[in-house]
């Protein structure tokens, strides 16, 4: 018989502790004035290691002016008959003047697999939806390892 890790409890203290690290997390971007889309609780949407990196980096960003604002999972996107795409964050980019609206996609140190059905979702939802920026964001340790742009025919904004 396998011995187990730890005491029995040992999971169910881990999910809470992130759930208590959620909470913080979306109550700090609440208090910063970040809407938080999709909260059908009080703590908000459930976020994974790398998106929460991400936010963090993004509320550094927003205080440094260099972003205008974001939303967590703002908008949700019909592909096609019961398929839908939901956008990580939701981020408001000032240039020259305009706002541009770019959809971002975030992933773990890993990035994407082969046959993963979000990619393809985020391809395809950048196809449909030619104005908008669709942004696939990889974290590392130290932050936004890789950046990569989907657009239909092929350019970076």
């Amino acid at each position: 018989m396998a011995r187990r890790k730890g005491n029995r409890w040992s999971g169910v203290n881990a999910a809470r502790a992130r759930k208590a690290q959620m909470r913080a997390l979306v109550e700090e971007a609440r208090a910063r004035g970040v809407e938080v889309a999709g909260a059908a609780e009080p703590q908000g949407p459930e976020l994974n290691k790398a998106e929460r990196l991400r936010l963090a980096e993004l509320l550094a960003l927003r205080q440094a002016g260099e972003v205008e604002d974001f939303t967590i999972q703002g908008i949700k996107l019909r592909l096609g008959r019961g398929s839908w795409y939901l956008p990580d964050f939701v981020v408001y980019e000032r240039l020259d003047g305009v706002v541009r609206l770019v959809c971002e996609e975030v992933k773990g140190a890993k990035g994407w697999s082969l046959d993963d059905e979000s990619r393809t979702k985020w391809k395809v939802a950048a196809e449909q939806h030619p104005r908008l920026i669709f942004r696939g964001v990889t974290m590392g340790a130290k932050g936004a390892a890789k950046v990569e742009y989907a657009r239909p025919w092929g350019m970076r904004p």
